[in-house]
């Protein structure tokens, strides 16, 4: 699916950032997700513990398993609050059987399939009470290899006469303590992700116009700067710190990444970046490294979008941190 398509179909199932949850159970579901990520961002599913959830949430809560070869999502918990509002007993049942419930499917499809949260508000068309609407805020919980397996949702029903859907305009909106970003341990990475944060207008993709060098000068010397080449997708390196520079090999400046050895679109890099083009989504990963320095061990980067037009991404800013053996611990992802 390109970007284009991705980011219209998010529209059209009012998918939104969980960050932007205004009612307090999806607050805090969220909340509770995000502190039990790991360093990919991940939350494993072996490390859901239902004893450790705000008590206030378990009557809202749904607890769903993925079938990833049939793109299927069956129900294993559903809150008695839940049940009582919507009218529905879930449990056991997969969503693709519940009448009504084709929105909640297909947002659950392209979770599973781009391994974005989200939240959203629509009319309850699939219990007994179509006066109401519903918001439900939908996190992944993954496995060993890192794909989603469970999905953790928390559903606040509201009584309204006429059900509104909530639309999100332009882009999927990230804001960001969300969706690919675990709490942000390094000083380096955190003040470049503010900085991004403060770039954005009304809730977008910052513009590149308005990136200023003399705000940042710290973090210069650990920035790349990659143009976005289209048909076929390719990243150049237009710009490489200096510290980057004297941890990677030389004569990168200049050229794609599908020309280099390792950096093609098979590559955990390449498929990274392309997640961040089709989002407009920053996203935080660990790689091995790959450069000539033994001591070196692993590279944490932290991938930020630029828009040359508002629209889509044109650059994105890399924000490198290259570590030793004696200073990483988990595993990889990203770059």
């Amino acid at each position: 699916m390109s970007d284009d398509n991705l980011l219209a179909r998010m529209r059209d199932l009012g998918m939104a950032d969980p960050s932007q949850a205004q009612d307090r159970s999806l607050a805090d579901l969220y909340e509770f997700w995000l502190a039990r990520r790991d360093q990919r961002g991940h939350f494993h599913f072996a490390q859901f513990d239902v004893t450790e959830m705000p008590r206030s949430l378990l009557p809202f809560l749904y607890l769903i398993k993925v079938d990833r070869e049939a793109k299927r999502f069956k129900v294993r918990i559903a809150g008695e609050q839940v049940v009582k509002l919507t009218g529905l007993n879930a449990s056991g049942r997969y969503i693709d059987e519940i009448p009504g419930a084709e929105r909640s499917q297909a947002r659950m499809a392209l979770c599973l399939e781009h391994d974005l949260p989200y939240m959203s508000t629509d009319p309850l068309t699939w219990g007994k009470f179509d006066y109401k609407s519903f918001s439900v805020c939908v996190l992944p919980l993954h496995d060993d290899a890192g794909n989603v397996a469970y999905m953790l949702a928390a559903i606040c029903v509201h009584g309204l006469e006429s059900p509104t859907t909530q639309s999100v305009q332009g882009h999927y909106q990230a804001g960001l303590l969300s969706s690919n970003l675990p709490r942000i341990e390094s000083a380096l990475h955190e003040e470049a992700f503010t900085y991004w944060m403060s770039k954005r207008e009304g809730g977008g993709v910052p513009l590149r116009k308005n990136i200023d060098p003399g705000e940042i000068p710290a973090l210069l010397d650990h920035v790349i700067i990659l143009d976005v080449l289209r048909e076929p997708l390719d990243f150049r390196y237009r710009l490489i710190g200096d510290s980057v520079q004297a941890n990677v090999r030389r004569g990168l400046k200049g050229g794609t990444m599908r020309n280099l050895p390792g950096k093609g679109p098979d590559s955990a890099v390449f498929k990274g970046l392309k997640k961040v083009v089709e989002t407009g989504i920053p996203r935080y990963g660990r790689a091995p490294y790959e450069g000539p320095l033994t001591e070196v061990d692993a590279v944490f980067d932290l991938l930020l979008p630029f828009s040359e037009d508002g629209k889509s991404v044109s650059h994105i800013l890399v924000v490198a941190e290259f570590h030793g053996k004696s200073d990483v611990g988990g595993s990889s992802s990203g770059r």
